[in-house]
């Protein structure tokens, strides 16, 4: 067994080959320990959760679709079992009714574990799920991948992957007559008012005019999309307005609440809070952790409260730079995009990176007040993919974002299917020959002076 490759190993485990998934411990076990030991510190429940991991592992490795990737899945299963651990005071384990399976697991010393027919019964249903529903729920609780990794790979926002995974558990809950738990409202809340935002609820009038002559660069210390500078005390907030209305549909509260160590890199903890019209300021589902350094900002760690269950991603997980990452401090024109007769921005040159870059200077009016900025192009997205996106942002010499225009493709991937969004196609992009039209745009509050 020592000698045997990796995808051969897998397979043998698939069929429940316990020499072969003995040799697949040896091989990882180390690495799993150390994992566990990481998130839950040293103590009596490591070998615990050691043992749930290879449990669950055991269990599912039948559906494991790519055999190389069986360290990384495995070392997935481990972080959502700390998760599980972390979040439960209380462990509920329930006992196997298979004997053979009995007798393997108590060579490992296993206790209890749970039902291969729950497994097996969780597979049935989502068999029966939307197929979008069932695809990221199998990549996620089956083959151990992130939800940064299944937004790559579906080539979609990890928004969309987290909404489908929501839908997803609200089928099980249903198919198997479970109730959802409430939500507690945290103590943070309470610093703001559960219903008044201060934000107008028609976005004012906006001119943007470009100014000729030589653009400056700018020093940007926030973190990107979030208007944040990742140093305590600092608050930002930013509202959201649809183009095709210019009606308030979010308003954002971002605050950093304390230092934070992420992998022995110091940080800071970032708190997020949304309000809507209909339902006013909700707990915080968003929290971060940023740092921000001579040259660079960087996001350390991003944590989604979803359905009483904390993601969480670090800057060591795979992929969390394509959606989080660091970026340079410093912005310019590095002359990639050109202006239009019509006022629209035309690109010279094939985008060879994601970076952000700069294109001009422009005067930019909201209501009453003026600003002059350096525009920043940022692709979300390579433009082939049908759920591109790009950002259009207006940074001030001081290094302060102050607007946020986002556009889509007319016809774009969302929700699992193609679909028209709704847009104001009067402003358009082009990006290596793919338009793109003006789908919203976030404004911060320093344009509002609050």
């Amino acid at each position: 067994m020592e000698n045997l490759e990796v995808e051969t190993l897998v397979r043998l485990c698939s069929q429940q080959n316990e020499r072969a998934f003995a040799e697949l411990v040896r091989r990882h076990e180390q690495q799993l320990v150390a994992q566990i030991r990481y998130q839950l510190g040293n103590n009596d429940h490591v070998d615990d959760v050691l043992q749930e991991t290879l449990i669950q592992a055991w269990l599912g490795i039948r559906h494991l679709r790519e055999p190389k990737a069986v360290r990384r899945w495995l070392l997935q299963i481990a972080r959502n079992r700390c998760f599980d651990f972390l979040k439960s005071a209380q462990r509920r384990d329930l006992p196997v009714e298979s004997d053979e399976l009995t007798q393997f697991v108590d060579r490992f010393g296993h206790k209890h574990i749970r039902q291969r027919q729950m497994v097996d019964d969780a597979v049935e249903a989502l068999a029966h799920a939307p197929e979008d529903q069932r695809e990221v729920a199998q990549m996620f609780y089956l083959e151990g991948f992130s939800v940064s990794e299944i937004a790559a790979r579906r080539r979609c926002p990890e928004g969309t992957v987290k909404q489908r995974l929501f839908h997803a558990r609200v089928y099980l809950r249903e198919s198997f007559g479970i109730s959802r738990k409430e939500k507690t409202v945290p103590a943070s809340l309470d610093r703001l008012d559960t219903k008044k935002q201060s934000f107008p609820v028609r976005r004012p009038e906006v001119v943007i005019t470009k100014i000729n002559g030589d653009p400056f660069s700018v020093d940007r210390p926030e973190l990107r999309w979030w208007f944040i500078i990742p140093v305590i005390g600092e608050r930002s907030q930013f509202a959201d307005y649809e183009s095709t209305t210019w009606e308030l549909s979010k308003a954002h509260d971002i605050r950093t609440v304390r230092a934070a160590v992420v992998h022995d890199v110091d940080g800071i903890e970032i708190e997020i809070h949304t309000w809507e019209p209909e339902y006013g300021w909700s707990p915080s589902t968003w929290e971060m952790c940023g740092r921000l350094t001579e040259t660079t900002t960087e996001y350390l760690a991003v944590s989604l409260f979803d359905d009483d269950k904390r993601i969480l991603n670090t800057f060591l997980d795979e992929g969390f730079d394509f959606d989080w990452g660091q970026m340079p401090r410093k912005l310019e024109d590095r002359g990639y995009f050109s202006t239009q007769a019509d006022g629209s921005p035309r690109q010279i040159k094939n985008v060879e990176s994601m970076e952000a870059s700069g294109a001009g200077i422009f005067s930019v009016s909201v209501g009453e007040r003026n600003f002059t900025c350096l525009r920043v192009f940022q692709l979300e997205a390579l433009p082939t993919a049908l759920d591109a996106t790009i950002t259009e942002s207006y940074v001030t010499e001081s290094g302060r974002t102050i607007m946020v225009r986002h556009f889509r493709r007319p016809e774009t991937a969302m929700s699992g299917e193609t679909q028209s969004i709704a847009a104001d196609y009067r402003l358009r992009h082009i990006i290596d020959g793919v338009e793109y039209y003006h789908w919203y745009d976030s404004i911060s509050n320093l344009v509002f002076g609050f």
